[in-house]
């Protein structure tokens, strides 16, 4: 419940500062920039930084797995999709497109494709 109330406050500042008008100035050599450039590197940010938390848990869920004996892959699989799928969703609600690039990890002498995420910038 508490990452489902963190990543909806995120959602909503990030909604609320879209909602605010920025005036730029001429910037960058007399190019000026617009407040939607701001606005995209802001929701990029977020994103990213989405992602990193949710490799993190990724990759702390397959050393895991790996350090037990007997561990549940099918319970892992699903795991680790829940997380990459609803940090996608929540990347394409911000505009951001986020894949999965599958991985294969030795576990357990089995091997298992693990999906962390990668950004892609548009």
């Amino acid at each position: 419940m508490k990452k489902f109330l963190a990543v909806f406050l995120v959602v909503v500042t990030v909604l609320t500062v879209s909602a605010i008008p920025v005036a730029a100035g001429p910037q960058n050599g007399g190019h000026s920039s617009s407040g939607s450039d701001f606005l995209y590197e802001l929701r990029y940010a977020i994103v990213c930084s989405l992602v990193d938390v949710a490799n993190s848990q990724i990759d702390a869920l397959v050393e895991r797995a790996i350090e037990q004996e007997d561990p549940d892959l099918d319970r892992l699989l699903a795991r680790t999709e829940a997380i990459s799928y609803s940090t996608i969703i929540i990347a394409n609600a911000l505009g951001i497109t986020v894949i999965c690039e599958y991985v294969p990890y030795e576990i357990n002498g089995q091997i298992v494709y693990i999906d962390p995420l990668i950004v892609i910038r548009r």
